[in-house]
């Protein structure tokens, strides 16, 4: 069995694997999950923070394990949405 939860951390750094330092924006602990097994039609709502200006997002899957959470993946995103160009009616 395992204890899964999906952070979004706001790192100073984008995450590379190994140690980091920032502030965590979201958490839900999504509870035990046994091998084999999977979750289907989840819905969950999550207090999130706004995080700093300039910090480097990172999504990660975390595990609890006897030695504390371990991160098992991980993805970095733009903190800053893409700008769009803004289309012109005539």
């Amino acid at each position: 069995m395992v204890l899964l939860s999906p952070e979004v951390w706001a790192l100073d750094a984008p995450y590379a694997g190994g140690g980091w330092t920032g502030c965590p924006v979201a958490t839900a602990i999504i509870g035990v999950l046994g091998g084999g097994n999977e979750w289907t039609d989840c819905q969950f709502n999550v207090h999130a923070a706004l995080p700093v200006e300039g910090a480097a997002l990172t999504v990660m899957l975390r595990e609890w394990t006897p030695a504390g959470y371990v991160t098992r993946d991980y993805r970095n995103f733009s903190a800053t949405p893409a700008k769009t160009e803004e289309k012109q009616s005539r």
